[in-house]
């Protein structure tokens, strides 16, 4: 499954790369905080969205119902990451919605390095809280592969 999920990997990376470099190379637009932090905050968002397709496609095996559910779980939380509407006036449910998917993390990293220039020891909440999500869907992908398996009496899911 993660030889399967590499290419993609890859893939989402370089368009994150190539927007990048025609954001603050070719438009020159100022990217005011650390590349590095941007860099590692948008492989831990492609990671754990990755991971959360993967567990939804583990889970529901049939893809219409995944496809279906991850519409469900992700559509709303577009309003709810702060870009919109700023999440200082949201009500507890919409901000703590909001929190609940990498999208917000990764976007409050992305402006902290491009726009506000947040310095290096005050950037780590919204990256440890990815570092985070990547783990847990990492251990619970893993727990549910190596289940299917035993109930497979030892077959690849």
């Amino acid at each position: 499954m993660f030889g399967k999920m590499l290419p993609y990997t890859i893939l989402f990376l370089s368009m994150l790369g190539v927007a990048d470099a025609v954001l603050f190379r070719l438009l020159e637009l100022p990217l005011r905080g650390n590349p590095a932090l941007l860099v590692l905050a948008g492989a831990l968002f492609v990671l754990s969205c990755q991971f959360i397709g993967a567990l939804l496609a583990l889970l529901l095996r049939q893809v219409a119902v995944a496809v279906s559910i991850a519409t469900l779980l992700t559509a709303p939380a577009f309003g709810f990451m702060g870009i919109g509407f700023p999440r200082l006036g949201m009500n507890d449910f919409a901000y703590g919605y909001g929190e609940l998917l990498p999208g917000t993390w990764y976007l409050m990293s992305r402006i902290d390095q491009t726009i506000r220039g947040t310095p290096f020891d005050l950037s780590w909440k919204p990256i440890l809280t990815l570092i985070g999500f990547v783990a847990l869907l990492v251990v619970v992908t893993a727990l549910r592969v190596r289940q299917m398996r035993g109930s497979n009496g030892g077959g690849t899911p």
